[in-house]
């Protein structure tokens, strides 16, 4: 695949050497004596690079002639710049130089001045010396599922295939990535705990978390830097990275005391992987992470992100309009087809980015409250999400709706005269979704508080039945990483944790295929399930994992 891509921005790709060779592409599992060795040469010529597969894909990636002579671009075993001797005269060599345009891809080359702030470059000694590379399986490469398995399991040392087998593994998303380079000291898998271990206190939703960590903290410049690196991700819908970035900025938070210099350190932490490691070293290096800067700096990327950015539009529409030629917001409102609920995206784009205020959040709750009991007093609302894990500010506004022994349908009779009143308030200013699901009926839209010029914020109701009231409080408080901690945990111990309650004896078939619901343990009561999964009660502003 990245030979055609590669083919078709130029470059021209021989599988024999030659005198017109520029760049050498080595496989992830070969080591440069193994290249010599094929090749037939005592030494690659110094105007030769040598490279792994992830440098053509990142020139393609970011559009410009990265630089090979990155750490992560290295073949094991390859000498660095410094390391190279004078090419020995009985060894072969190229008869002719290398024709610039024969293998250079049609993009703007890479600036050699590394002061040039439109081109970020990085080039630190290598920390991992080529020769203690090891050919045990463990160091082969990597792909990105399989280093977030890895990373999210680093708490919890249970075996990759009980993992595989969880509830949890068959909500994930799979997004593709170029395969990592092998990691010179590969971390080594840890055994499954016998039954005396206290393997359950491993797990990330065992411990106390008061999101309380701030600049005391050694590694705050580092964890500036991933923090804007998730945010990246999480703003690309990129789950796998958002979710990995997350448990390392976790992970170096608890760091109160020891700062974090080195691979061996950064590799040795609970939720850092090769790749992490990596950027540590780097951002500790440095100062700064280059991929980062690549991301604001790239016209291209900027322009997928504020597409992606609109209500109502996914990364796949986002990645339609850039190729379009859509450069703009206007140019989206004037010449893309929208729907009703992206044309008011695109109109209040700068009203639901922001970020709302707590005491806001709060306002537009009482609203709801008060609304709610015009038409049943026993109708009580809640609004979830970070708001109830005490954060100053939220994205959106998140109300569940419930009532004690009413099913899904009476609520729904309640939410649709909820929202009819609301509208003629004047508080709702339009709908953008209204869904039907078996975890109950969803309403999305808009509110404002006052008059005219204020801003709009996005605002959504649930309503959850009177039974399910505890696990729909667990679920949807949150945040992700605690959720998906206690879930495996109830994995682990052969139960089944969702929105809807705590489950036993789960029937499962051929692949995980869930032949039978289980036994209802506990749904109403959010602290009974912590009792019964054995995990201390965290109030919701404890759960910033």
């Amino acid at each position: 695949m990245r030979i055609e891509k590669a083919k078709e921005y130029g470059a021209t790709v021989l599988f024999e050497y030659s005198p017109q060779v520029t760049h050498i592409i080595v496989d992830n599992d070969l080591k440069y004596h193994e290249v010599l060795e094929f090749l037939k040469l005592t030494v690659v010529p110094t105007d030769i690079a040598v490279t792994n597969p992830k440098w053509p894909g990142d020139c393609i990636r970011y559009a410009k002639l990265v630089n090979h002579s990155d750490f992560w671009y290295q073949v094991p075993g390859c000498p660095t710049e410094s390391q190279q001797n004078i090419i020995p005269p009985d060894s072969p060599t190229l008869d002719t130089p290398p024709s610039p345009s024969s293998s250079s891809l049609k993009v703007q080359p890479r600036p050699t001045s590394r002061n040039n702030p439109e081109t970020p470059s990085f080039s630190p000694p290598n920390p991992f010396p080529p020769t203690t590379t090891t050919t045990t399986p463990s160091s082969q490469p990597k792909d990105a599922l399989d280093e977030a398995i890895e990373e999210c399991l680093a708490n919890d040392p249970i075996n990759i295939s009980d993992f595989l087998n969880s509830s949890d593994a068959e909500e994930d998303d799979n997004n593709s990535s170029t395969a990592s380079e092998s990691s010179p000291n590969p971390r080594k898998r840890t055994k499954k705990p016998s039954p005396t271990e206290d393997w359950q206190s491993h797990f990330q939703c065992m411990h106390k978390h008061d999101g309380k960590e701030g600049s005391q903290n050694p590694n705050s410049r580092t964890i500036q830097i991933l923090t804007q690196m998730m945010q990246i991700y999480s703003d690309l819908n990129d789950q796998w990275r958002t979710r990995s970035y997350r448990i390392a900025i976790t992970t170096l938070k608890k760091s109160q005391t020891k700062y974090i210099s080195t691979y061996e350190e950064a590799i040795s932490l609970p939720g850092v992987g090769d790749r992490l490691a990596k950027k540590i070293v780097e951002i500790v290096t440095t100062d700064r992470l280059q991929r980062l800067e690549y991301a604001k700096l790239d016209p291209k990327d900027q322009v997928l992100k504020l597409f992606h950015g609109i209500y109502g539009v996914g990364l796949v529409q986002a990645r339609k309009f850039v190729a379009a030629g859509y450069t703009t917001l206007e140019d989206v409102r004037t010449h893309a087809t929208l729907t009703e609920p992206q044309r008011i995206g695109v109109e209040r784009y700068q009203d639901f980015k922001q970020r709302i205020p707590r005491e806001e959040v709060a306002k537009h709750g009482e609203i709801v409250s008060k609304t709610l009991q015009t038409i049943d007093e026993k109708v009580e609302s809640y609004v979830m999400g970070s708001y109830r894990r005490g954060a100053k500010d939220c994205g959106d506004i998140d109300i569940i709706l419930t009532k004690q022994g009413a099913m899904v349908e009476e609520l729904h009779d309640v939410l649709e005269k909820l929202v009819q009143r609301l509208f003629d308030a004047k508080f709702l200013m339009c709908g953008l979704a209204i869904a039907r699901h078996d975890d109950g009926t969803k309403w999305h839209g808009a509110s404002r508080l006052g008059g005219e010029g204020r801003p709009w914020r996005r605002i959504d109701f649930l309503v959850v039945p009177g039974e399910e009231i505890g696990a729909a409080f667990l679920y949807f408080t949150g945040n992700d990483v605690f959720n998906r901690s206690m879930r495996l945990l109830a994995s682990k111990k052969g139960m089944r944790l969702n929105q809807k309650g705590l489950y036993k004896d789960v029937m499962r078939g051929k692949n995980r295929e869930k032949m039978s619901e289980g036994t209802l343990l506990e749904s109403k009561d959010e602290k009974r399930i912590f009792e019964i999964l054995g995990v201390p009660y965290r109030p919701p502003e404890h759960r910033i994992c």
